[in-house]
């Protein structure tokens, strides 16, 4: 799972850098580099061997337990946090003369460079916490938010970027893996699927949401998302570290009794 993450993080990281240099020439050209799909695309056509089958019984019916959909709804929520980040960091660098275009594209590149990381080491840390994983990196990514909120440097906003990445790839691809260990082996792909799904949908109301809130408020600060973000995720993380702990206690107790 953490190699994965990698993977695709480095991708990311090409794909940022490439969308950047393309936009100091024009902003239209940004748009060419969707065409480096068109290699993935052939390489699962004529590379990827199909995956074996499983077997399942006739008329088997997948059952979705309800805490799948929990977790669904904790990353759209997540999700609503994290895009202000991911589709406003520019205007702010932009706006506080920070840099250029390809200055945002940095700072974005490193958000990945971060999940980069944490693709690479979530396997030790998830054997360590086990499923502390997740708190821990609501945690970490507070952090960062709080770079971004008192960050005024173009240096300050590519940590808070990077710390960022690290916490919520930790905390995403924990829930992937709770996800995968609540369901069968046939049903782990729908069961993904269903949280992407979700994440999706958090990404496309956060704009909406946090447009709402600033205007029923006249809220004009511009890092308002981010504070937000420091309370909700704050909140969230330090509730579930203590609700894990005591678990994990009251669970040693009955195993020494």
């Amino acid at each position: 799972m953490g190699f994965n993450g990698v993977i695709q993080n480095i991708g990311g990281i090409v794909f940022q850098m490439l969308g950047g240099v393309l936009c100091t020439v024009n902003w239209k050209n940004t748009f060419l580099v969707y065409l480096l799909g068109v290699i993935p695309l052939i390489i699962v056509i004529f590379l990827l061997p199909e995956p074996p089958k499983i077997e399942k019984a006739k008329y088997e019916k997948i059952k979705m337990p309800a805490m799948v959909y929990v977790w669904a709804i904790i990353i759209l929520i997540y999700t609503i946090v994290l895009y202000p980040m991911l589709t406003g960091i520019s205007s702010l660098v932009i706006h506080n003369n920070l840099g250029t275009a390809a200055g945002a594209a940095l700072v974005l590149t490193m958000f990945t460079v971060g999940g980069m990381v944490s693709g690479a080491i979530f396997g030790k840390v998830f054997h360590i916490v086990k499923r502390l994983t997740f708190g821990i990196g609501l945690i970490i990514h507070v952090v960062g938010y709080i770079f971004l909120i008192y960050g005024n440097s173009l240096t300050a906003f590519t940590i808070g970027s990077t710390i960022v990445g690290i916490g919520f790839m930790l905390s995403f691809t924990a829930v992937i893996m709770f996800v995968g260990m609540l369901v069968t082996p046939s049903g782990t792909t729908f069961a993904i699927s269903i949280v992407m799904a979700f994440m999706s949908i958090g990404g496309f109301i956060s704009g909406f949401f946090f447009s709402f809130i600033e205007s029923i408020f006249k809220i004009t600060y511009m890092r308002f998302p981010f504070v937000l973000g420091v309370i909700c995720l704050s909140i969230s993380g330090i509730i579930y570290i203590m609700l894990n702990l005591k678990r994990t206690n009251t669970q040693g107790s009955s195993v020494s009794e």
